[in-house]
């Protein structure tokens, strides 16, 4: 460890880091898709994706990549925290803007 480094307390590191992916993974789908795709602030997921994005993260890091290295363990809290980023995102995120894009007019 570097001398003078500090380390998050193991609550934040372990599971609000977890709560905190999906909104943040999310956000930036969202955010893409609305100014490079869709090109609509009124666009918003489907809550299938929301529940593909919260399925899809919990099998990668908790399931496939503790396979392959022991830098990762595979954790039930953990899927619980990727689930409540879900329900997170999908209540205060995942909502059509109500400001528009020039390209909504």
């Amino acid at each position: 460890m570097l001398r003078g480094a500090q380390t998050l307390p193991e609550f934040i590191n372990n599971y609000l880091t977890d709560v905190l992916a999906i909104p943040v993974i999310g956000t930036v789908l969202l955010t893409f898709m609305r100014t490079s795709v869709i090109h609509s602030n009124s666009y918003f997921f489907p809550m299938f994706y929301v529940y593909f994005m919260v399925v899809y993260t919990a099998l990668v890091f908790e399931g496939l990549l503790p396979l392959f290295s022991d830098r990762y363990t595979a954790d039930l809290f953990d899927i619980l925290a990727y689930i409540i980023g879900g329900y997170l995102f999908q209540l205060f995120i995942n909502k059509p803007l109500t400001k528009r894009l020039p390209s909504d007019d």
